[in-house]
């Protein structure tokens, strides 16, 4: 993650570093980067310095079992959506679609 400066922070400075950084996200919504930022905070260590979250759990117990790391993507990620739509309905599964492993 890049940190830019205060003076780097005005709106022109700003799009010009999206476009010349990331040309892919230019046409990308206001939400789009609301979504982010708000998963970047989900994915903050807690005061007692350890992860909360769920991506990060899921993801130590797989490492914990010496499982490769796609298993989440192709196994676990697909498991769980499904028993959240069976037993809470397709609100929650659309929450669930927002855990990135």
């Amino acid at each position: 993650m890049k940190v830019l400066s205060n003076d780097s922070m005005r709106h022109n400075r700003l799009e010009r570093y999206l476009k010349q950084q990331h040309p892919t996200l230019v046409l990308k919504t206001k939400e789009f980067f609301s979504s982010k930022a708000e998963s970047l905070k989900r994915m903050r260590l807690d005061k007692s310095g350890s992860y909360h979250t769920a991506s990060f759990q899921i993801a130590f117990m797989i490492a914990k079992q010496k499982e490769p790391h796609t298993i989440s993507e192709e196994l676990i990620k697909p498991c769980v959506l499904k028993a959240t739509q069976i037993i809470l309905g397709e609100g929650a599964e659309q929450k669930m679609k927002s855990i990135s492993l």
